[in-house]
């Protein structure tokens, strides 16, 4: 056995460039297989999420078509936040209809330890140093709380104080990837308090995004505020960030209608479930480009590793005669072809493994890696194990 690694390695040293060529087909394979698990993976939990939250077939996208000098107009009128609050209300209380509420926005914060979880890090213009980083922020309602089941790990999540009242120090809910970086009660850069952590993997849904599941772990929570001093732009960012679930689509008549008593806006409602087929029928044509690409490189590669291993058992014949003289096996020289392409595969896992974090890619690409071998090396090594040495002897003489 010891010989036979001997002779693999040397085997590999002598032709080292035509076996760098072969590992990086593999790993070429690999990634490709990683990436289609990946995309797998992310389209059943989409479709997981999504049922957890149930139907969504009726799920509503408010839409404002209302005339730009129109809007303008009506929402600068004296009694526009009167108005607006009686809308947002009518539709949030709604007997008939599920909704929630929230929009998205950036929040900087000066600390350069949390740049890993930042969508950017911006530096001082004559300092190589962090100054701050960008991080996303969804600012809520009680409803979308409600609706997306939120929960704090530690901590706490808002009271019905703090939706409708602004503090000194705004407070704020971090996702789960925050909770090595701060404790609650912990102030951030004077302006906010930390009051509770996300569980983890908590989401929710924005369907107006191109990433319309988002993942919570890396995000800040903020009261969505409304109160008695909120101004008309407040009012209207609400209620053209609320979402609406209905099985009555007669009701989402009644707040157009009730906006247009209103005189405030002319609506549209666009339902999301177009958008829901496309999205998981977009992540399937996607799993099968990845299969298809990684099925041709494989084809490709195991064509050529087989062809330079019969090239490598024709031109070694004298010598597998010569061993075979002295006392080896047909079933050594046939080891020592299975060791070669065993090292590539096991420096291709290792390599992998360094990017690969996760148990259950891995086992997949483990087992994937060893059929691959066991049918790669068939054809060489049943060359091998087939010969006979007076033919090894006479095809060299």
């Amino acid at each position: 056995m010891c010989a036979q690694i001997n002779f693999a390695f040397s085997d590999i040293k002598r032709n080292w460039g035509s076996y760098l060529l072969k590992l990086m087909q593999i790993i070429a394979v690999l990634f490709i297989i990683v990436s289609a698990l990946n995309q797998r993976i992310a389209s059943n939990d989409y479709k997981q999420k999504l049922t957890a939250l149930g139907n969504l077939n009726n799920i509503f996208v408010i839409n404002d078509v209302t005339d730009n000098d129109i809007c303008i107009s009506r929402l600068t009128q004296e009694d526009s936040v009167e108005r607006l609050s009686e809308l947002y209300e009518f539709i949030v209380r709604h007997d008939n209809i599920i909704s929630y509420t929230h929009y998205v926005n950036n929040i900087a914060i000066a600390n350069p330890a949390l740049k890993d979880l930042a969508n950017t890090s911006i530096s001082a213009q004559n300092n190589s140093s962090v100054d701050f980083c960008l991080f996303n922020s969804v600012f809520v309602m009680p409803n979308f709380v409600d609706f997306f089941s939120l929960e704090a790990s530690s901590g706490r999540m808002f009271n019905e104080n703090e939706y409708s009242q602004k503090e000194q120090l705004t407070p704020i809910v971090m996702g789960h990837d925050f909770s090595p970086f701060y404790n609650i009660g912990d102030v951030i850069d004077e302006e906010y308090r930390v009051v509770g952590f996300l569980e983890k993997g908590i989401f929710y849904l924005n369907p107006l995004a191109s990433n319309d599941v988002n993942n919570l772990d890396k995000t800040i929570v903020f009261p969505l505020i409304l109160n008695d001093k909120s101004d008309f732009s407040e009012y209207d960012m609400a209620i053209c960030k609320t979402f609406l679930i209905t099985e009555a689509e007669a009701s989402l008549q009644e707040i157009a209608q009730k906006s247009n008593d209103l005189k405030l806006y002319d609506f549209e409602f666009q339902s999301f479930k177009d958008r829901l087929d496309y999205i998981i029928a977009e992540a399937k044509t996607l799993i099968d480009v990845y299969i298809f690409i990684s099925s041709m490189i494989m084809f490709f590669c195991a064509t050529a590793i087989v062809s330079n291993m019969l090239h490598f058992v024709q031109s070694h014949k004298r010598e597998f005669a010569i061993h075979l003289m002295c006392g080896a096996k047909m079933s050594d020289f046939a080891l020592r072809v299975f060791l070669q392409l065993f090292f590539l595969f096991a420096i291709a896992m290792g390599i992998i493994a360094i990017f690969v974090h996760d148990k259950t890619n891995l086992q997949y690409l483990t087992a994937f890696s060893l059929a691959s071998l066991a049918l790669i090396s068939v054809v060489p090594m049943s060359s091998v194990a087939t010969q006979k040495i007076n033919d090894l002897l006479r095809n060299n003489e």
